[in-house]
């Protein structure tokens, strides 16, 4: 398997938060135990590109998941400021079971 990160955006008409975290959840089910991890980020605001509407953040996000760090600046952190925008970790691995 292989890890998952879902970056959305929290004001997506679309696919929305909800959305997002039944994904996740999905991920997460279909993951052996401690083999794969799966994420949730959410950017706000930004709607449904939030690579578009959030370069800085989403372009950060994704560089430290692509070398196997965490989506925030530290794996305990629930929230972190990309100027305008936040990011938020929508649930920890355990809550998405």
């Amino acid at each position: 398997g292989c890890d998952a990160l879902l970056l959305y955006g929290a004001d997506d008409p679309w696919c929305s938060p909800p959305f997002g975290r039944a994904a996740a959840r999905a991920l997460t089910r279909r993951a052996c135990a401690g083999e794969r991890r799966t994420e949730l980020v959410l950017l706000s605001p930004a709607g449904h590109c939030p690579h578009h509407e959030a370069p800085e953040a989403a372009n950060a996000i994704l560089s430290r998941w692509v070398k196997g760090q965490p989506p925030l600046a530290s794996a305990d952190a629930a929230t972190e400021a990309f100027g305008r925008v936040s990011a938020a970790r929508a649930q920890s691995e355990g809550e998405l079971e």
